[in-house]
């Protein structure tokens, strides 16, 4: 589905309304890696279509994206950044561990920091899809939110 349009698919999400595929292109294992949040617009047969990929975020010279989770109002939880030496990479000023929340469009809407080194995914949970679980350094987090996550699995009843 996706080939030479990322560096290194990590993540990924589809929208809730099958329009976009949202890909996590880390490639931390590089100094000059990617590090990036693409959208791609999704046609009807479920392939991409390449002239619409849009970048969302760039990370930089940060630990980039790795999970990705959707709430109910369309917008994104990307787990990245790191707050600690990784060797042989240091963390960017820049870019704090965390989750970092985004509009479907890609302007950064906030941010949640975490205290651990590498912040690597997350998930909506609860029976109101209001906790937020955060995974980092061996951690697990929880969180409450405002809004409902988006789970597809397992579909409810």
């Amino acid at each position: 589905m996706i080939g030479r349009e990322v560096e290194r698919a990590n993540g990924v999400l589809v929208s809730a309304d099958d329009r976009f595929l949202y890909v996590a292109d880390n490639n931390n294992n590089t100094k000059n890696g990617a590090r990036k949040l693409w959208r791609f617009r999704l046609l009807d047969d479920g392939s991409i279509d390449r002239k619409s990929q849009f970048l969302m975020y760039d990370w930089g010279q940060g630990r980039g994206p790795d999970g990705i989770k959707q709430d109910q109002l369309g917008r994104l939880y990307v787990a990245a950044g790191l707050n600690k030496p990784n060797p042989p990479f240091e963390p960017a000023e820049d870019v704090k561990g965390g989750i970092y929340v985004f509009s479907p469009e890609g302007k950064l809407l906030t941010f949640l920091p975490v205290p651990k080194d590498e912040v690597t995914n997350c998930a909506f949970g609860g029976d109101d899809l209001k906790t937020l679980y955060i995974t980092a350094g061996g951690t697990l987090y929880s969180i409450r939110t405002t809004t409902p996550g988006r789970v597809v699995f397992p579909p409810k009843k």
